[in-house]
């Protein structure tokens, strides 16, 4: 996808959101734990776990924590997933190690985004990264 049809596939995607109300999760299944050299794989079975329990809509009842960087909202529990996985802040040695590398990531979000202010509707103009 190039750089100017992604516009036109968030708006895609964003249309049928609208049609069909789904919940929207977006699930880690990459690193956590630190910084590169540090960090580990998030386990396979704990994937599984979270997607299973979004699959029987668990988590829509699930009591719901905003994380402060990025906006999300995240269940404050998941039966058979470790709680820090839900807050990756946690899963760092010191978590306060995690905070500048978010922001650093959350303004290249930012940064990322005005250049499609143009090319995208109001409803996102606002989403995205807070801090």
């Amino acid at each position: 996808m190039s750089f100017h049809t992604a516009p036109r596939h968030a708006e895609m995607l964003g249309a049928l959101i609208d049609q069909h109300c789904p919940d929207v999760w977006l699930v880690n299944t990459g690193w956590t734990g630190g910084p590169a050299g540090v960090r580990s794989r998030i386990k396979l079975k704990h994937t599984r776990t979270m997607v299973q329990a979004l699959l029987a809509g668990k988590l829509g009842r699930a009591t719901l924590e905003l994380e402060p960087i990025f906006g999300l909202a995240v269940p404050s529990a998941v039966d058979g997933v470790p709680a820090e996985l839900l807050r990756p802040r946690c899963t760092w040695g010191d978590p306060a190690a995690c905070d500048a590398p978010a922001r650093n990531l959350a303004g290249m979000f930012r940064d990322n985004f005005k250049r499609l202010d143009a090319l995208v509707g109001e409803s996102a103009a606002g989403a995205g990264p807070r801090g």
